[in-house]
């Protein structure tokens, strides 16, 4: 979804999977990507760093590249 540019569908996605999931960090990566692709700096640098909390060792990095 992110990848063809469907940011919204993208969200829901990834909050459906903090739903049913929130101890994971996939999602909450995924919402941060979405998010620092509509320009959500804020909220995608929240949402990298719990990811980075609950264990994602990319979640750094890809906060770097998306939120420079």
């Amino acid at each position: 979804e992110i990848q063809v540019g469907k940011f919204e569908d993208a969200t829901v996605s990834a909050n459906y999977c903090i739903k049913i999931a929130p101890e994971k960090p996939v999602g909450y990566t995924l919402l941060a990507l979405a998010q620092a692709k509509q320009g959500k700096k804020e909220e995608a640098k929240q949402n990298f760093l719990k990811a980075k909390e609950l264990g994602d060792e990319k979640a750094e990095e890809l906060m770097q590249k998306y939120l420079k």
